[in-house]
């Protein structure tokens, strides 16, 4: 049986110019008409697929639900996910960034105001939605932050035969947190400085004084101030809140940020390494050790290789040294003090009287450093304002004691409750020559302690002043 997979050699060739051969192959003429068939098909489908992607380049439209019609819509939905529709001018995509930026820079006014705008031009977007999201989380976070605000009732006027003078308690979160002394009406303010969130906000009760018997009376219902502004400041009218026909609650962010921070900035040294040479010369020559430190640290920045180097070193070392073996003066006054409930619940003033506090510095054995004069000490003092004596600290220590604030209530009859303490963070060899403010926290983020925890101090501001020989 003959294989029909290879050529039959007995086979006659066909004269191309004449008849089939009688030898031929069968199969050779149905072969040739199907390569021809799919050749044309090929061609068909060719000219189909051109007609169809170009047809609406030419003014054609593309079918409904069709491949360019398609693709087209994928593109633009990539491109608004991506923030990249731009509107005339490319002013979409720009402001898109411009938001985000915003955003990341904590403006959050400003980029609530660029997104409206994008919003009213551009239309809605899934780039808009992620950045609005953005925005919400952190106005969200700003909201529930505890921070610190200074508040000033004052201009007060009650209707009818009010009285001549009044106190006001402040509460947060439903807890009495600060009480007032007694003020004026006329033309008397009640400052102070408590903790609280945005959304949280804080209450004022005002009392009169009462009868012989049960104490000050509460002179109207309690004021609720809240939410607050994010942005820490604000104005409450007490005009027309029952019994007030004048007067406002003033609040704003303490200006006072954690840390230490100087009244004269340090000198502004350039960037080379000789004139920072020479001003850490003559910061060693004047005593001057914080800013002969952060001068080294600079010059080791800047020329890591310079010849100096090490002699510059050993002799900031030598002056530590020596700063912290001997004894040095400073003076701390009480600008801002804050502190919770004593654990039973009660206010360390809540009668419209001075607080029994006094305020102390003690070193690492416990013992006084420096001490007030007399107790009573004021929990709020303008910076300008010329301080009591219950809120002047004069310290005297070596240089390199480590100092804690503390504070006790000395009205119980026969001992002192202690409040509390704050360690400082640095020794008296760690400030500047000259002047500044020294702000500390304790749990910043905590808005009210638990009725276990005994340390009740929560917040200090203490202006320091200090002068020193020169070396």
């Amino acid at each position: 049986m003959t294989d029909r997979s290879e050529p039959d050699e007995t086979a006659v060739p066909a004269d191309p110019s004449g008849p089939p051969s009688p030898g031929a192959t069968p199969r050779q003429r149905p072969h040739l008409i199907w390569t021809a068939l799919v050749a044309a098909g090929v061609a068909l489908l060719a000219g189909l697929a051109w007609w169809v992607w170009s047809g609406p380049a030419d003014g054609g439209a593309a079918p409904s639900g069709g491949p360019a019609e398609i693709a087209s819509e994928e593109a633009l939905s990539t491109a608004e996910r991506s923030g990249g529709i731009d509107a005339p001018g490319g002013a979409h995509g720009d402001r898109i960034d411009d938001a985000a930026r915003a955003i990341e820079g904590g403006d959050l006014e400003g980029a609530r105001a660029l997104l409206a705008r994008i919003e009213d031009e551009h239309g809605w977007s899934d780039a808009l939605d992620e950045l609005t999201r953005r925005l919400e989380r952190r106005e969200g976070a700003l909201r529930r932050t505890v921070r610190p605000l200074v508040v000033h009732v004052e201009g007060l006027g009650v209707d009818g035969d009010g009285p001549d003078e009044v106190f006001v308690r402040a509460s947060v979160a439903g807890r009495d947190v600060w009480c007032s002394r007694w003020f004026d009406v006329e033309g008397g303010r009640a400052s102070f400085t408590l903790r609280t969130t945005a959304q949280e906000g804080f209450a004022l009760r005002f009392h009169e004084p009462g009868g012989w018997v049960g104490g000050p009376d509460a002179l109207g219902d309690a004021v609720h101030v809240g939410p607050l502004a994010t942005e820490g400041c604000g104005v409450f009218p007490l005009a027309g809140t029952a019994p007030f026909a004048a007067g406002e609650v003033r609040y704003e962010a303490s200006p006072y940020e954690l840390g230490l921070a100087r009244d004269d900035a340090p000198p502004e040294v350039d960037g080379d390494a000789g004139a920072v040479a020479m001003a850490l010369d003559r910061a060693l020559d004047e005593g001057r050790l914080v800013d002969a430190e952060a001068l080294l640290d600079r010059l080791r920045a800047v020329a890591p290789e310079h010849p100096d180097l090490a002699f510059m070193a050993n002799e900031t070392a030598g002056l530590r040294a020596a700063r912290e073996r001997v004894p040095q003066t400073a003076r701390f006054v009480l600008l801002e003090l804050g502190c919770d409930p004593a654990a039973d619940g009660d206010l360390w003033s809540s009668g419209g009287d001075d607080a029994s506090l006094r305020a102390s510095i003690v070193g690492e054995d416990g013992e006084a450093v420096g001490r007030a004069d007399g107790a009573g000490l004021r929990t709020w003092l303008a910076a300008e304002a010329e301080p009591p004596a219950e809120n002047v600290i004069e310290v005297r220590a070596r240089g390199d004691e480590p100092l804690r604030l503390q504070v006790v209530d000395t009205s119980p009859t026969f001992s002192n409750a202690r409040v509390g303490e704050i360690d400082l963070g640095l020794t008296l060899a760690d400030l500047p020559d000259g002047s500044g403010t020294l702000t500390m926290e304790r749990d910043p983020r905590v808005l009210l302690l638990p009725a276990d925890e005994e340390n009740r101090l929560r917040r200090v501001v203490l202006r320091w002043t200090v002068q020193r020989e020169p070396r």
